[in-house]
């Protein structure tokens, strides 16, 4: 059996822990906040493909 999740309230808005199936959310925001710099990347699709599976590298600290 799991521990409940702690959630935080902050300013109206609800933080909990990161699940799995937040991933593709994360990688839209990550992605959409680099948008703006694609023009000044050579390697784009490259890297805009790495920016998109960002999720894949978050490190999750544990909540206070």
């Amino acid at each position: 059996m799991q521990p409940p999740e702690k959630l935080v309230q902050a300013a109206a808005a609800l933080i909990r822990p990161f699940r799995n199936t937040d991933a593709p959310q994360v990688n839209a925001v990550a992605l959409a906040a680099f948008m703006q710099y694609r023009q000044h990347y050579a390697d784009w699709e490259r890297f805009g493909a790495n920016i998109a599976m960002s999720s894949h590298a978050l490190i999750i600290a544990p909540a206070l």
